[in-house]
């Protein structure tokens, strides 16, 4: 009976597989970003050809309006972790977002989060590449930016210039490392804390 369940779970997926290249033309933004997510989160990316992630990223171009700055960083971020190379899609997110930064770092309201940027770095150096209008606008990034930054936009931002091998002394100045500092600190403080409960 395993196999037979194996056999019907492939038909089954192959068939839902059909049905959203299909669909994928008529699929919002949103609708975009969660199959990109779902089919990462879930595994299922193994099982889907490269052809399945084109057809995705070309509808992903047609529609980047319509995408939130989250929207833009959880797509990037799902092809980039299923290993899914669409340098269309990540030169066209790269170029929206690196053209106004501004807009992209205070899309939550509030306070400035580098949180969707740093993502979008991460995926895009994840996949190889560097793109140089987002890359070239998070250089320059102002300081106030830096030191608003949480570990893991820090993170994600070391890493992906490292990577990209994307020289960038003003973003990775003194601030930088103070609040790299200041956090790792903070982490520390909060660990014994709980070790000494």
């Amino acid at each position: 009976t395993s196999a037979a369940g194996s056999r019907g779970n492939a038909q089954r997926l192959s068939l839902l597989r059909m049905d959203t290249l299909e669909r994928m033309g008529s699929l919002d933004a949103r609708a975009l970003c969660d199959t990109a997510r779902g089919l990462s989160w879930s595994g299922l990316h193994r099982l889907h050809p490269q052809s399945f992630w084109g057809s995705l990223s070309v509808a992903a171009v047609k529609r980047l309006d319509g995408f939130t700055p989250r929207g833009l960083s959880g797509l990037c971020c799902a092809f980039a972790a299923s290993r899914a190379r669409s340098p269309e899609l990540i030169e066209a997110v790269a170029a929206r977002a690196g053209a106004d930064l501004p807009a992209l770092v205070h899309a939550d309201g509030g306070a400035p989060t580098l949180r969707h940027a740093a993502l979008l770095a991460w995926a895009a150096a994840a996949v190889g590449l560097a793109p140089r209008a987002l890359f070239s606008a998070l250089a320059e990034a102002p300081v106030s930016w830096v030191e608003r930054a949480n570990e893991h936009d820090l993170g994600c931002l070391g890493w992906a210039f490292a990577a990209a091998d994307f020289d960038a002394p003003r973003l990775f100045g003194e601030p930088f490392q103070a609040r790299a500092a200041e956090l790792e600190a903070r982490v520390r403080g909060e660990h014994l804390l709980l070790r000494s409960r």
